[in-house]
């Protein structure tokens, strides 16, 4: 049996956190309270104006973070930061729009003030939505799911998966989960896959980026750099020990940079 080769041990605060809910209570800026014997009421947190701006600095900070990540793996930015395929995973359409918000050139869509808007809103997005996972999540054959493969899969009618396509009706968590759980099983069929996370039908432009690029920068580049980093320093492991400091791999990238260079020679600054 081979010998292990040595393993790093880095030692780093872990990131726990609920992304979907911390996006969606935050940029949405809307809480829920209810009165005794009164039904629950919205109470918006911030203007739609002071969440669009939230939204837009909390994107241009995570594309900063995605560009350090990419700066020491030595590839360009672009390569994670594909305007098309982050469309893909989104669902934000057209991918210049998704080129846009990257760039800062427009404010993000957030949710309207207002429980009625905000009830219009959430139904013709869930209808962009679904049309888009429609177009994009080809069945095997190559065809467009039909409204009868979408009813047959997921145990709703016909005549309202008919409606919820025509924005006629408002789909409710259950119906959603279903329909998002039918196109999941379809994207991890095509090459290469991909997932469509809970709750895709009904996140607002602002908050789909947001979570993608945060799962980017908290799990996947992480992930490849550790790898990457294993590989350069000729070590078969490096492992992540959470402590009780708030310490992230992101503010560790200038010592790994250092240590990688000093050990294989590169000169500070390339990948």
């Amino acid at each position: 049996m081979a010998a292990r080769g040595p393993v790093i041990v880095v030692h780093i605060h872990a990131r726990c956190q609920q992304l979907k809910t911390l996006c969606d209570v935050w940029l949405d800026g809307y809480t829920v309270g209810t009165l005794a014997g009164h039904s629950p009421h919205w109470r918006p947190v911030l203007t739609e104006a002071s969440r669009q701006q939230a939204a837009a600095a909390e994107i241009s900070r995570l594309r900063g973070e995605v560009e350090e990540f990419a700066e020491f793996l030595g590839e360009p930015a672009e390569r994670f930061l594909n305007p098309d395929f982050l469309s893909y995973v989104t669902g934000i359409d057209p991918p210049e729009l998704v080129a846009d918000l990257l760039a800062g050139r427009v404010l993000p869509q957030v949710e309207p003030d207002g429980k009625d808007a905000l009830e219009k809103f959430q139904k013709d997005l869930f209808q962009c939505r679904l049309q888009f996972l429609r177009r994009t999540r080809l069945m095997p054959d190559g065809k467009t799911c039909s409204l009868r493969d979408v009813a047959a899969a997921t145990g709703i009618s016909y005549q309202h998966v008919s409606n919820l396509i025509n924005g006629k009706r408002a789909a409710n968590a259950a119906h959603s989960h279903r329909i998002e759980d039918f196109f999941d099983r379809i994207s991890q069929q095509r090459t290469p896959p991909s997932r469509i996370p809970a709750g895709f039908c009904f996140r607002n432009d602002g908050v789909a980026l947001i979570n993608h690029l945060a799962v980017m920068v908290s799990a996947d580049l992480p992930s490849l750099t550790l790898k990457v980093l294993a590989r350069d320093l000729g070590t078969e492991e490096i492992s992540l020990r959470a402590t009780g400091g708030e310490v992230s791999l992101m503010q560790l990238l200038p010592t790994l940079t250092r240590l990688r260079d000093e050990k294989t020679g590169r000169r500070p600054g390339r990948g």
